[in-house]
């Protein structure tokens, strides 16, 4: 994980200063619209989809969220979860998670260059294994516009 800070504010001085500044709240706005559309997106890929399709929403998430470009190609990103803990979050049991990165993996559509990272070879690969692509597109940017993730240095 990264490290970060938190700032504590009363909530009626967050109200004024969003009522002050329409800025504010229209970042708050669009960060409630974000997070609920990803919940709904999660939902959806634990609800509907088969172990595959969740694990490649899920790194299709990771890749436009986090994302940067890789100098030998794909994109490279940091998992932010314990293999235990992305199988909770996923629904799935750990053995079933292993069993399907490891056929990414034998696939070549994805890698491990260090322990806690991933390299996915293969972004459009990877994103015809999920029904969840264009609704992450929509979200996040368009890899193939240079709007995504992926195109950050």
């Amino acid at each position: 994980m990264s490290p970060g800070e938190v700032l504590r504010v009363r909530w009626s001085t967050f109200t004024g200063l969003a009522a002050e500044d329409p800025e504010i709240a229209r970042y708050v706005d669009d960060a409630v619209a974000k997070q609920t559309a990803r919940q709904a997106i999660h939902m959806a890929a634990v609800g509907r989809f088969d172990c595959r399709q969740r694990v490649a929403t899920f790194l299709l998430e990771l890749a436009l969220r986090i994302g940067i470009k890789a100098p030998c190609g794909g994109v490279e990103f940091e998992m932010p979860l314990r293999r235990t803990d992305m199988a909770d979050y996923l629904g799935l049991n750990a053995d079933t998670l292993s069993r399907t990165m490891s056929r990414l993996r034998a696939t070549g559509l994805l890698s491990h260059p260090e322990r806690h990272r991933a390299l996915v070879r293969d972004f459009e690969a990877l994103t015809a294994l999920t029904p969840a692509a264009q609704s992450l597109m929509a979200l996040y940017g368009n890899a193939s516009s240079g709007n995504a993730s992926p195109g950050r240095a």
